[in-house]
């Protein structure tokens, strides 16, 4: 009486232990090629990480190299500028000799060209300089 309950148990313990032991072999293989899946794709984003660290580092030095030669160029445009009040004097004086109808110095060793312009013609063409022929004539 007790036999038949008892294989019956049996047998499904025994069906129950083959799903279990399908179940963990399909969740160990899946388990498996999702680690060789995770490493291909996490090689392959590594080689995508690298490239673009050297991208980065490779643009870090550009703008580097860029703010330098702007800071260079900055520093020569300031160094450069024309201070009119430095010639202030010297313009004073040549105008003097203008002013009175001479000719300046010939010791000055400086050729000086005048050009007045109206702020409002801006852009008018500016006279083309006397050659020294043109200027002994």
């Amino acid at each position: 009486m007790l036999e038949e309950p008892h294989r019956k148990w049996y047998l499904c313990c025994q069906q129950w232990h083959g799903k279990l032991n399908r179940s963990l072999h399909q969740i160990s293989t899946i388990e498996e090629e999702s680690c060789v899946n995770i490493r291909s794709v996490s090689a392959n984003y590594q080689d995508g990480i690298e490239g673009l660290r050297r991208d980065k580092n490779r643009l870090v030095g550009q703008l580097d190299d860029a703010r330098t030669q702007n800071r260079m160029l900055q520093t020569r445009v300031d160094s450069s500028t024309f201070d009119p009040c430095k010639l202030r004097g010297r313009l004073h004086g040549l105008l003097e000799y203008f002013t009175h109808g001479e000719d300046p110095p010939e010791d000055l060793d400086w050729d000086t060209i005048i050009s007045i312009t109206a702020m409002d013609q801006r852009k008018a063409l500016v006279p083309k300089y006397p050659s020294a022929k043109e200027r002994a004539e």
